[in-house]
């Protein structure tokens, strides 16, 4: 699980685990092992949506304040604006529909 978790190709992870591409495979064909690699990549993706998110409120910060800083540069304050007029409300959006589908499985449950 460690070596196809860090290797680009199943190959490449074969090699890592000490065992031949074609034991590799058969390995991947089995339903547990796919459970557990797809459980894996839901957690490392979630500890990387966690990091985004968190890296957000300074990215923001620095978009205002290159903004408001009347000594920036005006293209940069412009890309600045740009880019909290057109990302704010594409994460409003994305949450909305987040509560929306949130909702919806709740009623089919």
């Amino acid at each position: 699980m460690a070596a196809l978790q860090t290797s680009r190709t199943v190959e490449v992870a074969a090699s890592k685990a000490g065992i031949s591409t074609r034991s590799a495979w058969r390995y991947l064909g089995k339903p547990e092992v796919r459970r557990a690699i797809a459980d894996a990549q839901g957690q490392m993706l979630a500890a990387v949506t966690s990091r985004a998110v968190n890296g957000m409120t300074d990215a923001l910060h620095t978009l205002e304040v290159l903004h408001m800083d009347a000594e920036t540069p005006a293209a940069v304050r412009a890309t600045a604006a740009r880019a909290i007029l057109e990302y704010g409300p594409r994460l409003t959006e994305l949450v909305t529909l987040a509560e929306r589908i949130e909702a919806l499985e709740e009623r089919i449950a």
